[in-house]
């Protein structure tokens, strides 16, 4: 009896650890340092490089004509905590535990939280509430391949009527946001990614050759 016992708890065993957790489709994959995008706004083109990953923060560098003109830092790829231009630097004081509430991504997911953002240059800062709102999921196609979407809103009040919306369409299979629409007093601003390239396909020389003049961005 025992024997039979012992058999049945061993096959019972092999069972079990043959099976594994169902695979989790909608985990981030934060992108890989050197992938670049081509980046479309209105009629211009913008390349834009992962040059820095780093305890969730994806650094993205952006150039027009081969020069370096913006840097902004995304906590997990989607939300906006950092920025340089010209010298001048926000950071967005946060609490990494409640941007962390909204994952999994799910359509109706809301989350709200209190931040600090502060003008490094000058050292002003203000205290504004943040909201981020998952709309719908949905595909979008870049150069024949599908990414599944998350339209995603982002709601910035501050003081002084500082206010700014973002919507913003987030990939999780790629850490980044593919398309983005901002609207913030009087100004909005909307932008796509055209083309999206691994390191390994990298050609920095080719790609600058299709940029075109230079101009401000928002983004």
């Amino acid at each position: 009896m025992r024997s039979i016992l012992t058999l049945f708890m061993a096959v019972a065993f092999l069972l079990l650890s043959g099976c594994s957790e169902p695979k989790n489709t909608d985990a981030i994959h934060l992108p890989t340092v050197g992938t670049r995008a081509i980046i479309k706004q209105y009629s211009y083109e913008i390349i834009a490089e992962v040059t820095n990953v780093q305890d969730n923060l994806v650094k993205l560098d952006y150039f027009w004509h081969g020069e370096k003109a913006y840097s902004q830092k995304f906590y997990k790829g989607l939300l906006p905590v950092w920025s340089e231009e010209d010298g001048n630097i926000k950071e967005l004081d946060f609490q990494e535990s409640k941007v962390d509430e909204i994952f999994p991504l799910v359509t109706g997911n809301e989350v709200s939280f209190t931040a600090t953002m502060t003008r490094l240059d000058d050292g002003l800062s203000q205290n504004i509430s943040v909201t981020l709102s998952v709309l719908k999921e949905t595909v979008m196609t870049i150069t024949g391949e599908d990414h599944k979407v998350f339209m995603i809103d982002i709601a910035r009040i501050g003081e002084n009527d500082y206010s700014s919306y973002e919507t913003i369409y987030y990939a999780p299979d790629s850490g980044m946001i593919l398309k983005a629409v901002k609207r913030e007093r009087n100004s909005q601003t909307f932008w796509r990614i055209l083309k999206l390239e691994k390191p390994e396909n990298d050609d920095r020389s080719t790609i600058r050759k299709r940029q075109r003049r230079s101009g401000t961005i928002a983004i």
